[in-house]
């Protein structure tokens, strides 16, 4: 009895002296990824902040206030234009499938209902969801 205990206190010795050694491996690698990630994100504010730099030498404007007011306009009456035409063409759609004006066709929530209630998208996709006429 007494050599067994003396064999597994010298055992658990070792195996406690082992555990140590993995510890302290563990807590350097985490230590050398907590190292690199904060060199990451020191190199990500570097960026940053020379992408600042050269956009206050341009002026302090980003891509679209280098545009001229005109253009911006036009770009953005050019995209609800565009906008309003794929509107119309799938009212169209839906008219020739059904025989039924867009607006009108069961399903399709619509914001300015027949009945004259000014209701807002949000109403409309509820009444869509929960069918609700």
């Amino acid at each position: 009895m007494l050599a067994g205990s003396a064999y597994w206190q010298v055992d658990r010795a070792k195996r406690k002296e082992f555990d140590g050694l993995m510890d302290e491996k563990k807590a350097r690698e985490k230590q050398a990824a907590w190292i690199k990630e904060l060199e990451a994100r020191d190199e990500e504010d570097k960026e940053m902040r020379e992408a600042m730099r050269r956009r206050k030498e341009r002026g302090g404007k980003g891509i679209v206030g280098e545009l001229k007011d005109a253009d911006t306009r036009a770009q953005v009456q050019k995209a609800v234009d565009e906008a309003k035409a794929v509107a119309e063409k799938a009212a169209k759609v839906v008219a020739d499938k059904t025989g039924k004006e867009g607006n009108q066709v069961e399903g399709i929530a619509s914001v300015a209902p027949e009945d004259g209630k000014g209701r807002g998208i949000l109403q409309s996709v509820q009444d869509l969801i929960w069918k609700k006429k």
